[in-house]
């Protein structure tokens, strides 16, 4: 989860954060290798590590973006309202991605916290975020 005052704003923290991110996880499971291209059972996880390298390009994270919590928090709100339409009812949380200093982990946590789960939870409308 990335969340800001705006849209662009938190579009801006993730295309700086993600790309290295998702550039660890290639490194790490040797995206590029594909020892599984002939085994038809991991073929999906082929495509997969496909789409990663992809991913470490800032230009291409739109999508991926979009289809997660990257806002603000009328945004992020719209995200989670279109999410319990589909079925949803428990989300996890976390704005943990390897890279982001601690400092804006906590400003988003807190964020997120403060703006969004008043809307979406009775249980934080009596509290205030920690």
């Amino acid at each position: 989860m990335f969340i800001a005052d705006t849209d662009e704003e938190a579009r801006a923290l993730g295309r700086r954060h993600y790309p290295p991110y998702f550039d660890l996880q290639c490194t790490h499971y040797e995206a590029d290798a594909n020892p599984w291209a002939d085994i038809p059972e991991y073929q999906d996880f082929s495509r997969m590590f496909a789409n990663l390298r992809k991913l470490t390009d800032p230009s291409e994270l739109g999508p991926f973006m979009d289809s997660n919590l990257v806002g603000s928090p009328e945004t992020i709100c719209r995200r989670i309202d279109a999410l319990v339409a589909l079925g949803f009812n428990y989300f996890m949380v976390s704005c943990a991605t390897p890279g982001t200093p601690i400092e804006l982990r906590q400003r988003m946590m807190t964020h997120f916290a403060e703006e969004v789960c008043p809307r979406c939870s009775s249980a934080m409308r009596r509290t205030k975020a920690a």
